[in-house]
């Protein structure tokens, strides 16, 4: 996500987000929105990363991660009855580990397992 898509679509508490998701942007993170076949162009999660390639560390950092206002199981203390999709948080979880994994960073390459 490029910093004038996250402004153009409101994806903040204005836009009915938890976050403000221009503020790992502004920490040098990455924005990647979870986009579907069916909806092609209606975000269904955020994940902010950043690769960390400290001797110590070797993985790839999460700032926040969030799913979109349609998916998430509740809204306003009341159950959300139209939520699209389950697994959000799981999908885009994987989706850090792949990217850690594309960076040469830490982690389990699922075929040596």
């Amino acid at each position: 996500m490029e910093r004038e898509e996250i402004i153009e679509k409101k994806y903040n508490p204005e836009g009915g987000w938890s976050f403000h998701w221009l503020k790992p942007v502004t920490h040098f993170f990455n924005v990647y929105g979870l986009v579907t076949a069916e909806y092609p162009n209606s975000v269904q999660g955020l994940i902010a990363l950043k690769p960390n390639y400290d001797d110590a560390f070797r993985c790839v950092d999460i700032d926040i991660i969030e799913s979109s206002p349609h998916n998430k199981k509740m809204v306003h203390g009341v159950n959300n009855e139209k939520r699209k999709y389950v697994g959000i948080g799981r999908c885009l979880v994987a989706f850090a580990c792949e990217y850690s994994i594309n960076q040469g960073l830490e982690g389990i390459n699922i075929k040596d397992i």
